[in-house]
């Protein structure tokens, strides 16, 4: 029978100085080759900014990039691979809102969204939008209480809610026509949200936020009243959410409890449906593509049910069916009782 000895399997002896490197485990390459299908030609990569592997550049020919290594801002594609670039003649903007950049990079940020942008840069609309809302918020409470000297504190709170809303913004963007001026992805611009009301929302914002930013308050507080307009004057304190509570308040009901029932849509521009509860019964309903607009849908449905004794209920456009147990709720007509001079009370 063989003797093995004790440095045959490395038991009780030193290694030998050579096995003693680290070899790596993967070897270090500069170029990378990528077989998509046995039909296809390869593709090669090499290492560009930060390390990440992006196509090798061919000389003579751009390659398509996907936007996830894209370095910088990329124009849109279209069916056919057309760019789309977005409308650039700002020009046209500070003439809608009566007002001229002394820097203009400033009113092309406010335009900018997230998804046309390299995963490093941070040159979107989110911190222009961030100053926007607080001055906005501002001016709308000091145009409101000059133009409603009357209004309680109560109402020229809901008045501001109901003008700086995300659907009043959006509509506002939309008499500007900002649609066509915001740069998006490839994805955002396919699924159309350079008319997304929370987009558009956005937008209005940074963009006082720019006007703010690149002049003064004075400045942006003359511009919200142009763009506003006849609204600030129009507007009632109307806010469904609190009048519900109050009638109900006042009826010695339950709060109501404001329930998501599903989310539609595809992931990126979700629509919310939203139940609002009292008493245990379903009593209104609403859509939104935020949940506090779906909310606001659903008060305002259970109030008309309420107080103005809306007709039955009707398939909304895109519904075919209804789900018995969430129909809405008819209250019961008021007792009618005859007084001891004959008059009836209700």
């Amino acid at each position: 029978m063989p003797v093995i000895k004790p440095g045959k399997l490395r038991i009780g002896g030193a290694a030998r100085p050579e096995e003693r490197k680290e070899q790596p485990l993967i070897k270090t390459r500069e170029v990378w080759d990528d077989y998509v299908s046995p039909k296809t030609k390869k593709r090669e990569y090499e290492k560009g900014a930060g390390n990440r592997m992006v196509p090798k550049s061919v000389p003579g020919k751009e390659p398509r990039r996907d936007s996830l290594f894209k370095e910088g801002s990329e124009a849109a594609e279209g069916a056919e691979g057309e760019k789309i670039e977005p409308c650039a003649d700002y020009a046209l903007i500070e003439e809608r809102l009566g007002f001229k950049f002394q820097d203009r990079t400033l009113l092309g940020r406010a335009l900018t969204h997230r998804s046309a942008l390299g995963l490093r840069e941070r040159a979107d609309y989110e911190r222009l939008e961030f100053l926007g809302d607080a001055v906005l918020d501002l001016s709308v409470a000091h145009l409101l209480s000059d133009l409603h000297p009357d209004a309680r504190e109560g109402e020229l709170s809901k008045m501001r809610a109901a003008l700086v809303n995300t659907q009043a913004l959006a509509a506002v963007a939309r008499q500007l026509d900002l649609g066509p001026f915001i740069r998006l992805g490839r994805g955002e611009l396919a699924s159309g949200g350079a008319e997304r009301p929370s987009i558009l929302a956005d937008v209005m914002e940074a963009v006082i936020g720019a006007v703010y930013r690149d002049s003064s308050y004075e400045a942006a507080l003359a511009m919200i009243e142009r763009i506003f307009g006849a609204a600030l004057r129009e507007v009632t304190p109307f806010d469904p959410k609190t009048e519900l509570q109050e009638v109900l308040h006042a009826a010695g009901s339950e709060p109501p409890n404001y329930l998501l029932e599903m989310v539609e849509g595809p992931e990126h521009a979700p629509t919310f449906v939203t139940v609002v509860v009292v008493d245990g019964e379903i009593v209104g309903r609403g859509r939104g593509t935020t949940k506090k607009s779906a909310q606001q849908e659903a008060a305002a449905q259970a109030l008309a049910r309420m107080l103005y004794d809306a007709p039955e209920a009707t398939l909304a456009p895109g519904q075919s069916v209804f789900i018995p147990e969430a129909l809405l709720v008819r209250l019961p007509a008021p007792q009618q009782t005859a007084s001891a001079d004959g008059q009836t009370i209700q």
